[in-house]
């Protein structure tokens, strides 16, 4: 219960301090008059509130894209006696992962035994999950003296996935091989040097099992050869939240991050060519490897919200999983934080014959001399805000 203006205080007090003064029967009027006023608004709020019932109903569908809209429907119903002069209807989007959470707010005038559905629209301008919440009824009383909040236990879950943007002028670059090339075979073998042996995994040539070695060993070992052409894509994806960023721009880099691989790896995908998603989750590196679209649309919306508690280092994710010889030509790191260490990796993947490509995500467009270093060592870079923007520049 709270005061709607301190100026019934302020009135209370000074006729309080006159009556005390004055001290006669009569100069206590006032005062009870005001204590008069505030019982029977007191009264009539709480009786607004005991008759007053609400049907909330959720959206239509419990996934929506980022930046869609939806509407919820909500029932009022004033089933006392007494007029409803005011009701605050208050509807909360609120993110369960600490990004900015966005209100509505709908004030409403009830008649006895009316009856009102009111449509409020919603807004989803971030990726996340979110709950969509009553997050408080506000009844006004008599004269509208006093209000009285209630906080109702409804609420509905919503997921609110990336947005995927095209890449249609999306360069991909593969060694020319010496015969065809199926890029999303298990084991790209096509003749050439051999290199290395593993235990054998299903899809494996049967032509490449070392029979000598598997006769000594308890599984199957597969040889493995230097191709012309390793085709496809590695996208590294930085989830560490750079310190000193408010939720806002929190949920501005993770719209980005997640976007911004979500389009790079479908433009991959329909070039035909194989597509991993490497990142580091609770310190521990994660690998996803869709093999179509629906695959990579799991993929993207599982892809966990940047944080300031990620810990691994994106220079380190980067020189484990692309130092080897099955490696992906193509490399695109999207990252926030852009250091010497990461550019040594980048220009050493390079020397190997890859082609990495640096994605420096940020809040702002300024640039720091870090990223700047970047582009005068010789690796490809661009710093962008959004994925729109990464699909456009991407394209030129």
């Amino acid at each position: 219960m709270t005061v709607k203006t301190p100026m019934l205080i302020a009135a209370f007090l000074i006729c309080a301090a006159v009556a005390a003064v004055i001290n006669t029967p009569a100069s206590y009027i006032p005062v009870i008059f005001l204590l008069l006023i505030c019982l029977v608004s007191l009264l009539y709020t709480i009786l607004a509130a005991a008759f007053f019932k609400l049907e909330a109903r959720p959206p239509e569908l419990l996934r929506y894209e980022r930046e869609s809209s939806a509407r919820c429907m909500a029932a009022l119903y004033n089933r006392g006696v007494l007029p409803l002069p005011g009701v605050l209807l208050s509807l909360c989007v609120e993110s369960t992962q600490g990004f900015p959470s966005a209100v509505c707010e709908r004030l409403i005038m009830l008649r006895p035994r009316e009856r009102m559905e009111v449509e409020l629209p919603v807004e989803f301008p971030h990726i996340g999950h979110y709950e969509i919440k009553v997050s408080r009824l506000r009844f006004y009383g008599f004269l509208g003296i006093l209000h009285f909040d209630v906080k109702p236990k409804w609420s509905a879950p919503v997921h609110v996935t990336p947005r995927l943007y095209d890449i249609p002028e999306l360069m991909l670059y593969t060694a020319h091989a010496e015969a065809a090339v199926d890029f999303n075979a298990p084991n790209k073998v096509s003749g050439g040097e051999y290199s290395d042996v593993r235990q054998y995994v299903p899809g494996d040539p049967l032509k490449n099992i070392h029979w000598k070695l598997s006769a000594h060993s308890s599984d199957y070992i597969t040889r493995l050869f230097k191709t012309d052409a390793v085709g496809g894509v590695s996208v590294y994806i930085d989830l560490s939240l750079p310190p000193d960023l408010d939720a806002s721009a929190a949920a501005d880099l993770n719209d980005c991050a997640a976007e911004s691989a979500y389009a790079v790896a479908a433009r991959a995908l329909e070039l035909n060519y194989q597509v991993e998603m490497i990142y580091s989750h609770a310190g521990v590196p994660t690998v996803s490897r869709p093999k179509d679209h629906t695959d990579l649309m799991a993929a993207a919306y599982a892809l966990p919200p940047v944080s300031v508690n990620e810990r691994y280092p994106i220079p380190q994710l980067v020189s484990e999983y692309s130092g080897n010889i099955l490696a992906h030509d193509n490399i695109i790191v999207i990252s926030a934080t852009v250091n010497d260490r990461l550019i040594g990796v980048l220009l050493d993947l390079q020397r190997q014959g890859k082609r990495p490509l640096l994605c420096r995500i940020v809040a702002d467009k300024d640039a720091d001399i870090a990223a700047e270093d970047a582009r005068v060592k010789g690796v490809r870079r661009h710093t962008v805000g959004s994925a729109r923007e990464l699909a456009r520049v991407l394209g030129e």
